[in-house]
């Protein structure tokens, strides 16, 4: 039984096995290398397409349940004892719970982490689907025209979806699902 010491790391498009498969392995031949080429920058692509979509995804579902958490765990508007005022009451943050400073107002975590702030997310990442930036179509046309003939810089469809990044909300990562700090008298 050996002990493993070292690892070494290629890309899996230099795997001969894999381009065995794809017929990629011809040394030399330009055709050869510029199908190789456009397969790894569309897979890569594509591959960026996913993690921003899934981010957006994830996103979404996190500001749903941290509106779902706010609601339920700091109601304001039952009208009886147990109700919250919300310019009294301060949840935690949660990358630095011993600072008091970092503590946000239930009323302003309100305001910002609302319906209308995850429907906007979820229309953002739409947008970036099939509106504007036109992600789906991207593929498409990648698909269509032969995802290791053409290269993703030649679509028009694809020009705006490199310039998209993954989306991040810091409140959401600070304040949610909220904990309660403090509530003042």
């Amino acid at each position: 039984m050996g002990v493993i010491s070292t690892v070494e790391i290629v890309p899996w498009m230099e795997n001969p096995e894999f381009q065995n498969e794809l017929k990629l392995d011809s040394q030399g031949d330009s055709i050869q290398f510029e199908k190789k080429r456009n397969l790894e920058a569309n897979s890569e692509l594509i591959a960026e397409i996913d993690r921003i979509d899934s981010a957006f995804t994830s996103l979404y579902y996190q500001g749903l349940n941290c509106l779902r958490t706010l609601k339920e765990k700091f109601p304001t508007d039952r009208g009886d004892q147990y109700d919250f005022d919300p310019e009294k009451t301060y949840i935690l943050d949660l990358t630095e719970p011993t600072n008091r400073e970092k503590e946000a107002k239930l009323s302003t975590l309100l305001q910002w982490i609302s319906k209308k702030t995850i429907d906007d997310i979820y229309d953002e990442n739409t947008n970036f689907l099939y509106g504007d930036k036109r992600a789906i179509e991207c593929v498409k046309e990648m698909e269509k025209r032969g995802i290791d003939s053409v290269h993703f810089r030649e679509i028009d469809a694809c020009k705006k979806v490199r310039d998209q990044t993954i989306p991040i909300r810091p409140l959401f990562q600070h304040y949610c699902l909220p904990e309660l700090a403090r509530i003042l008298p």
